[in-house]
């Protein structure tokens, strides 16, 4: 009798518990809410920037960003980079200023043209367009948040041979974790979004071999582009860290050599591009 009577007991208190874990009492969990994106035409934004080239030190640089508000509706905003005296050096920062900006009660969405890597520029200098891509969602799962394929048809010239090539790109945002603490130059920052943005291409060319038209990989799959974003409620984007860079396919040197082609672009570019948030005023 004293065992039902624990038992009664124990499953009475596993219920009460369930219950009390519901944010709204109704049943269901309040949805999460918050600003992680300012957008009154006073605020601010400081950054230090760090970008380093582990194939030249030539190209690393030092520098800082102050990002402000360029325009400001009921349903969307826009941001600048050094009050349009300099570009963005923060390649989350760059991406950013090359669109506008709209937040719903949970996500913020980006529209507007994403500029592919200067890095990448010896196979293309296209601009892809981007519509509503969500880079947060504050109440969805972890995982992906948008989707854009498409294809860039360029030809690119060596030594006078000119190769056509196919370009499939797809473009991917994603969250990866919502209300974390993140310390950033020694402030810890809490009720933290984290997210990605990633550009995945596949480069492949046309070439004619003892008569045949032949599709070669001269960059197999891979990420030319890929940025880890943190934004903070009530502040904003705190920090970024993002890779760029490509590696030619073996295959498509080993075809090329012997025709005595020279590549005069790199086989090889790592860059990685850092920004941190020095200072803010937010109003």
């Amino acid at each position: 009798m004293k065992n039902l009577k624990a038992i009664t007991l124990l499953f009475l208190g596993l219920i009460l518990l369930a219950c009390s874990s519901d944010d709204n009492g109704d049943g269901t969990n309040a949805p999460l809410t918050g600003d992680y994106f300012p957008s009154a035409m006073t605020n601010l934004w400081i950054y230090n920037v760090q970008n380093r080239n582990a194939d030249d030190s030539m190209f690393d640089f030092d520098a800082t960003d102050l990002m402000t508000i360029s325009s400001s509706t009921a349903s969307s905003f826009t941001l600048e980079a050094n009050s349009g005296t300099n570009p963005a050096a923060g390649s989350m920062n760059s991406f950013l200023v090359n669109g506008s900006l709209s937040k719903t009660d949970d996500m913020l969405l980006f529209s507007g043209d994403l500029e592919l890597p200067v890095e990448f520029s010896g196979f293309s200098d296209e601009t892809i367009t981007l519509t509503d891509v969500a880079l947060y969602s504050l109440n969805a799962e972890n995982g992906e948040l948008s989707n854009t394929s498409g294809t860039i048809n360029q030809d690119l010239d060596l030594d006078g041979t000119v190769f056509p090539l196919t370009i499939d790109y797809t473009f991917i945002t994603s969250k990866l974790s919502t209300g974390s603490t993140l310390t950033v130059d020694g402030t810890e920052y809490s009720d933290v979004i984290k997210g990605n943005l990633r550009l995945e291409i596949e480069v492949t060319a046309s070439i004619e071999i003892f008569g045949t038209v032949n599709n070669i990989d001269v960059l197999n799959t891979q990420d030319i582009l890929s940025i880890d974003y943190y934004f903070s409620q009530d502040i904003g984007l705190i920090k970024a860290d993002a890779v760029q860079g490509y590696a030619v396919a073996q295959t498509f040197l080993d075809i090329i050599g012997p025709l005595g082609i020279t590549l005069d672009i790199p086989t090889t570019i790592s860059v990685t591009n850092n920004q941190e948030i020095d200072s803010f005023v937010i109003n």
